[in-house]
């Protein structure tokens, strides 16, 4: 990950998600952590999610059900580095940000990454997630482009 470049939004998002895996016990952060960080108050994401008419409240409870599927260890690290998936997921993040024309990636690209079957997530697992990959993406694009998402 060290040449990917996180907007401050995704910063944040990042360091709420080491703190979810610490309370949760985990050795790393996972998707899951990332995805649950991402409908933080923080990070600015729960007001896109409500304007393309998705409920925060069930994406927190998705990604919780899966944050509590991670394994766990006796005791957490101080510093929680991202499981191998976490860097898969950035690296598809920092495509998505190159498509959206943006600087740095923000919590929608990262959004985007972890709702594409087999990235973070399987499509098995994402029957249940409200957000579609190609529903959304690119009708958005040049709204979200100049916004801090």
């Amino acid at each position: 990950m060290s040449t990917i470049v996180l907007n401050e939004s995704m910063k944040t998002a990042v360091e709420i998600a080491q703190s979810l895996a610490r309370e949760y016990h985990n050795e790393y952060f996972y998707p899951a952590h990332i995805l649950r960080a991402l409908v933080h108050n923080e990070v600015g994401l729960k007001d896109f999610l409500e304007s393309i008419d998705k409920d925060p409240g069930y994406i927190k409870e998705w990604a919780e059900e899966h944050m509590a599927a991670c394994p766990k260890v006796g005791k957490a690290k101080d510093s929680i580095m991202g499981d191998p998936v976490v860097k898969t997921v950035f690296d598809e993040a920092d495509h998505i940000r190159i498509k959206l024309g943006l600087d740095k990636i923000s919590p929608i690209c990262v959004l985007a990454a972890l709702v594409k079957p087999g990235v973070a997530f399987s499509s098995a697992q994402l029957k249940s997630f409200p957000v579609i990959e190609k529903k959304y993406w690119m009708p958005l694009s040049m709204k979200v482009a100049s916004s801090r998402l």
